[in-house]
């Protein structure tokens, strides 16, 4: 598993311009770095109240996929709301996508971080009403993606 192999906006939004990323609504994903070569992925389970909810954080194993250590701590009260089947099934399709960070709105606005966990490299606005001024010098590439650099 390689992160970050798909790193050009353009050839992302060619390869999942009609992927559904309902599945991942509320839900985000940070590839934090790596251990021993298994990806340590950060995830928020509730987007809507992130800022009291601390990550679950997850060692997967590169090789089948399973989760070889698993972190709640920073979660506090809410760790006992964790469905690890569905994390992990989530998780695993992130991992596919080989970015750096995922994360989906409750309004299902795609945030997608190709190289940067800081701040999304690319967006696909659920409407374009939600492209608000903030947005502005975002460059259009497709349909409703919008990348923060000039794609190529």
């Amino acid at each position: 598993m390689q992160s970050c192999k798909t790193n050009d906006a353009r050839d992302f939004v060619n390869k999942h311009h009609n992927d559904d990323f309902n599945q991942f609504a509320n839900t985000g994903f940070i590839l934090r770095t790596f251990d021993e070569g298994n990806p340590v992925v950060f995830v928020s389970t509730n987007l809507a109240n992130a800022y009291n909810q601390g990550p679950y954080i997850i060692t997967v194993d590169a090789k089948d996929k399973s989760i070889i250590k698993e972190n709640k701590t920073l979660m506090g009260h809410d760790s006992s709301f964790v469905n690890r089947d569905e994390i992990m099934g989530l998780t695993n399709k992130f991992l596919n996508y080989e970015i750096r960070w995922l994360s989906v709105d409750t309004i299902g606005n795609v945030f997608i971080g190709l190289s940067n966990i800081e701040k999304p490299d690319l967006i696909r606005f659920s409407n374009l009403r939600y492209k608000t001024e903030e947005y502005s010098d975002w460059k259009h590439i497709q349909d409703m993606w919008y990348s923060l650099h000039n794609a190529q």
